[in-house]
């Protein structure tokens, strides 16, 4: 599971399909995690968790 911004998401979407081979799911992040999650490829907060 990848946690990413607004800025980030289609890099993560790529990292998904190159590392697992598979479509990614994209699902936004519940309002209760939003608060403490931050992008996995920045600091800015997360919007989207992407997986499979």
């Amino acid at each position: 599971m990848i946690y990413c911004c607004d800025d980030h998401v289609d890099m993560a979407l790529d990292t998904v399909v190159v590392e697992q081979e598979t479509y990614p799911t994209l699902d936004i992040i519940p309002n209760e995690l939003k608060l403490s999650t931050t992008c996995g490829y920045c600091r800015n907060k997360a919007i989207y968790m992407v997986g499979n």
